[in-house]
C-alpha cells in the first residue's frame, strides 16, 4: 500500500471531506497521510484602513516556512476562496511555488490542487 502525503489549506474545517478521501484512497490501495493548515483566527488581523478582520498573509507565509516547506508532500490541496479580500488560494499557491522554487525547498515538488464549493468564482477568475 503506497502512502500519499497531502497538505490541505482551508479556512474551514474539512474533517468529513478528508475522511471521505481517506476511505476512497484506501479502496484504491493508497494510505493518506494528511496535514491540515486551518486558516483560523490565529492567522487573522485587523485591517488598519477598514477595521475589518482579514487573513494576515505574513503570518501564514511565516507559518508555512517554519512548518511545511521542507516536507515531501505529494499534493498541496487548497481552498480557492478564503472569503478574504486580500488573499485567495491561488495567490497563496503562487507565493508557495515562487518561494519554494527560488529557495529549493522540498515542497516545490508537490502537485497543487485548488478546490472550491463556489466554482463560479474560480471559473470567472480563470476564464480568459
Amino acid at each position: 500500500m503506497s502512502t500519499k502525503k497531502i497538505l490541505y489549506i482551508d479556512d474551514n474545517k474539512i474533517d468529513s471531506q478528508i475522511d471521505n478521501l481517506r476511505k476512497k484512497l484506501k479502496n484504491l490501495g493508497h494510505e493518506l497521510n494528511e496535514t491540515f493548515l486551518h486558516l483560523n483566527d490565529a492567522f487573522k488581523t485587523k485591517d488598519e484602513n477598514s477595521g475589518k478582520t482579514i487573513l494576515d498573509k505574513h503570518k501564514i507565509q511565516s507559518h508555512i516556512i517554519r512548518n511545511y516547506v521542507n516536507e515531501n508532500y505529494d499534493i498541496i490541496a487548497s481552498d480557492y476562496d478564503f472569503k478574504d479580500i486580500n488573499l485567495d488560494g491561488f495567490e497563496l499557491w503562487k507565493w508557495i511555488k515562487n518561494e519554494s522554487n527560488s529557495k529549493k525547498y522540498r515542497i516545490r515538488r508537490a502537485k497543487f490542487c485548488l478546490y472550491s464549493a463556489e466554482q463560479d468564482k474560480v471559473a470567472k477568475k480563470f476564464d480568459t
